[in-house]
């Protein structure tokens, strides 16, 4: 069975996929923040062995990020780890995203039960 939309649900579905998008990239930046304390250095972020851990683990990844593509300014080496920092941000989101629809997908076609996605809480 193939379901067509019209223009007009198209639009609205694009509009609502790109502020859902915008809204868990924006939530997942701040739970970051919250997680990791990332405006604050890190020796003064006072974070759990773990979190030093992890927080330790983003910056590594993000230097090398840096490290290759070899800034010559501090300047520009700052708003490279900014950009790094948030593509890793939307790759996460999107990465979310894809694993509930995929899920929501497998409840439809009633590869797995209970129906979380639909029904949240109250599947359980």
């Amino acid at each position: 069975m193939q379901i067509k939309l019209t223009p007009q649900a198209k639009s609205h579905l694009s509009t609502t996929i790109r502020a859902l998008r915008e809204r868990m990239v924006r939530d997942i930046r701040d739970a970051a923040e919250a997680d990791f304390r990332l405006s604050v250095k890190a020796a003064d972020a006072g974070l759990s062995e773990a979190g030093r851990i992890r927080r330790g683990r983003l910056e590594g990844y993000i230097d090398e990020r840096v490290r290759a593509e070899k800034p010559k300014r501090e300047k520009a080496r700052t708003e490279l780890r900014e950009r790094v920092l948030r593509e890793e941000v939307t790759k996460k989101a999107a990465t979310l995203l894809n694993r509930l629809v995929l899920i929501r997908h497998m409840e439809a076609l009633e590869l797995i039960k209970p129906d979380q996605t639909s029904r949240g809480y109250q599947g359980v």
